[in-house]
Formats: structure tokens, C-alpha cells, sequence
């Protein structure tokens, strides 16, 4: 399961979610699991309709459409309220949101707002687990958000690697200013992250029950 993080500077670009459906359409993944935040769904979801396709849907070409439905879905994640976000998810009886679910994250345009540091670095981390890869397509808007977040990831667990010139398929990227960034979360405090929530929520739900008793 891939999960997309396509929170960008321009909000209002119209083809938001492109990446998304054309990782989708690409079948490398079982579900492509696309993110906004609450201003811009409306924008994403559209995109995501007007791209994807049923069996009975006559009125897109064979060169108009993308992917099925069932390969792709849209999710509002706030990096500063992931928490809220995922209750809201499991209420709807959906584990797309599920924490240390995700097989891959990719981000794009993600690093651009000091603020939004920390809550992006807590997110990946709610949301890896020791064998996720993540990478992030980033072009320096804001140097001093680049600087923290570089500084700031091994401090959240994350080993960082910059790829930009690991392969040549790669070089174009260089000549728009982008940097590819491949972090993965260390095992050992995967593990301890994942028990923690674990635990966390074992306790809840026993909570729960002994209210539900009474």
C-alpha cells in the first residue's frame, strides 16, 4: 500500500493527485492511498473522479482512463491532527489510515514551512513501520525549513539519504531543482514506536469496555 502525500504550495493546482493516479495505473502498488487537506479534497477527489473508471462506465476512451476505483482512494490527513484523522477513519469501519500500515510514502513539494516540520516528521513516523521506504520530491522554497527537516529526521528515527544522483534516470529532476530524499524509519524504534501504540490502544479499548459494563 502506497500513501501519497501531495500537500503542495500551489493548493490550487489542477492536477493535484496526478502522481497518485498514475502510481495507481501503474499497478506497483495493491492501493494508492492519496492525501489533502481539508481546502483542497474538494479539488482532489474531483481530479481522482474524473481519472478513474467502472467497467460500465462507456463515456472515457481507452486513452482517457486511468485506473479502477477500487486502486485508488482519497483521505484528508493534517499532518498538525493525523490523530483526528485517523479516528475518522476507523469510525467509517475503513484501515486505510491504519498507523504503521504503509509499504511506501511519497511526498511531493512537502517541505516548505518551518512550522510544518515537526507535524510532517510525526506523521511519517505514526504512519511507517520498520520496513516502509519513504521519498519525498523536494525543491528548496524555504532553505531554513530544508535545513530543520534535515536536522530534525534522525531525531525522529529516520535514516536520511539524499538519491538524487543514484540513477540517471534521475538527472532530469536536477535541472528543475529537485532533490529526492529517501528516509526509512531504524527498526528498534519502529518496534518500540509500534508496541507503544499497541499498548496505547489496548488500553483504551479495555476503557471501553468496562464503560460499556457499567
Amino acid at each position: 500500500v502506497i500513501c501519497l502525500f501531495i500537500f503542495a504550495l500551489l493548493t490550487g493546482f489542477s492536477l493535484k493527485g496526478m502522481l497518485g493516479l498514475i502510481l495507481a495505473a501503474s499497478n506497483v502498488a495493491d492501493k494508492v492511498i492519496t492525501t489533502e487537506t481539508t481546502e483542497v479534497m474538494q479539488n482532489l477527489q474531483q481530479n481522482v473522479d474524473n481519472n478513474t473508471c467502472h467497467d460500465s462506465d462507456n463515456s472515457k476512451t481507452e486513452s482517457t482512463r486511468c485506473c479502477s476505483p477500487s486502486m485508488i482512494s482519497v483521505r484528508r490527513l493534517r499532518w498538525d491532527n493525523y490523530r483526528k484523522d485517523i479516528e475518522t477513519c476507523q469510525s467509517e469501519r475503513s484501515s486505510e489510515l491504519d498507523p504503521h500500515s504503509f509499504d511506501t510514502i511519497v511526498g511531493t513539494d512537502v517541505i516548505f514551512s518551518m512550522a510544518l516540520v515537526k507535524p510532517l516528521l510525526k506523521t511519517m513516523k505514526k504512519f511507517s513501520k520498520p520496513t516502509t521506504d519513504i521519498f519525498l520530491c523536494v525543491q528548496v522554497r524555504c532553505e531554513d525549513s530544508h535545513d530543520y527537516f534535515m536536522k530534525k529526521a534522525p531525531k525522529y528515527g529516520f535514516s536520511l539519504k539524499e538519491c538524487s544522483y543514484d540513477s540517471k534516470n534521475l538527472l532530469w529532476g536536477l535541472d528543475l531543482d529537485c532533490k529526492l530524499l529517501h528516509l526509512r524509519l531504524q527498526e528498534n524504534i519502529a518496534e518500540k514506536k509500534r508496541k507503544l501504540d499497541d499498548y496505547t490502544m489496548s488500553k483504551s479499548n479495555q476503557g471501553r469496555e468496562k464503560k460499556n459494563k457499567r
